[in-house]
């Protein structure tokens, strides 16, 4: 078993910063939909930039005389500003939720508050990790550099379809979460069944419960536990209630002998055919790793399992301003 680790340092928060994010708080609490758990606000400096695209909205009318069951929380006016969160400084970063974002405040071009409502999407959150990409060089002899990629957003708020659209938006204001951790490791663990239970880290247990080659295919089935924490997987559904767990199992990879990634398992875009791999959460507090490969895409054997685990988590609160956002004119 081997273990790597790599250390990260989280970025402690201006009190300015803090009373603000308490103020924006406070206004969501006062009109503007349910309050979520209290959450660190983070500065963003030059960490993120936020691009917006576009600007769309929609409508729905009703029937009154509809016989079924409607949905409560059906939006008649939906307004959706869509963009992209690009990472500038990805130190200490592991991940993003920046599905459905938080809508904390709308201003029109005069100045006055835009009424509005959060729109009805599910009590659920997932994080997602960062995501890179290997362009293919113009020079076929350089060795392809991994390009972050931006996350994409859509904010969402539902308006009120009796008052009139604002022909802009001079101030949106919304946040997503980020997950920052102050070690991530990954640990190795040989590519061979056992019922025992392995600690790869200080309490940090691992069983290697399935390692086969059959039929030209590996597959693993490993499982992640800590006697006195909550492991689960980085990209599992959350409440919002939920707190984040002690240890989030991010993904895995084959090893070769000589401790190197099998290439077919660094590349996202293989197929699932040729390549899969994906963690689940269990009920007992554990995470479980599945995987396979088939054989014949690696002339190499595989050796380990490697493990990437996500160390004491800190979930962020992450707040955005837009300006000048125009509006269809509808």
């Amino acid at each position: 078993m081997t273990r790597h680790t790599e250390t990260r340092r989280f970025h402690y928060i201006a009190s300015l910063l803090l009373i603000l994010g308490a103020g924006a708080a406070g206004s969501v609490a006062a009109g503007q939909g349910p309050p979520r758990p209290p959450r660190c606000t983070a500065p963003i400096g030059d960490r993120f930039a936020f691009v917006w695209d576009s600007v769309e909205v929609s409508s729905q009318v009703f029937s009154p005389s509809y016989p079924g069951s409607r949905d409560l929380h059906e939006c008649a006016r939906t307004l959706t500003v869509l963009g992209k969160v690009h990472v500038l400084d990805s130190n200490d970063l592991v991940g993003m939720q920046v599905v459905d974002p938080e809508v904390l405040q709308a201003v029109d071009s005069d100045g006055n508050d835009v009424p509005w409502s959060p729109l009805p999407f599910g009590p659920y959150a997932r994080y997602q990790p960062l995501r890179y990409e290997y362009p293919i060089p113009r020079d076929p002899s350089e060795t392809p550099q991994p390009v972050l990629q931006p996350y994409d957003v859509s904010i969402s708020l539902c308006l009120d379809p009796a008052r009139a659209l604002p022909p802009a938006l001079s101030l949106l204001q919304w946040s997503v979460q980020a997950v920052y951790a102050e070690e991530v490791i990954e640990v190795d663990v040989p590519f061979a069944a056992a019922d025992t239970w392995l600690e790869v880290a200080p309490g940090l247990q691992i069983r290697v419960a399935r390692a086969t080659l059959e039929c030209c295919k590996y597959t693993y089935v490993t499982e992640v536990k800590h006697p006195d924490g909550i492991v689960r997987a980085f990209d599992d559904l959350l409440s919002p209630a939920e707190p984040i767990a002690e240890y989030l199992v991010l993904r895995t990879r084959l090893l070769d002998p000589d401790g190197n990634p099998l290439r077919a398992t660094q590349d996202d875009r293989v197929s699932p055919a040729v390549s899969s791999r994906f963690v689940e959460s269990t009920s007992w507090n554990t995470a479980r790793c599945v995987g396979s490969l088939l054989a014949f895409v690696t002339e190499a054997e595989v050796a380990n399992i490697r493990h990437v685990i996500v160390v004491r988590p800190r979930e962020v609160q992450i707040p955005f301003t837009s300006t000048d956002l125009p509006c269809p004119n509808r």
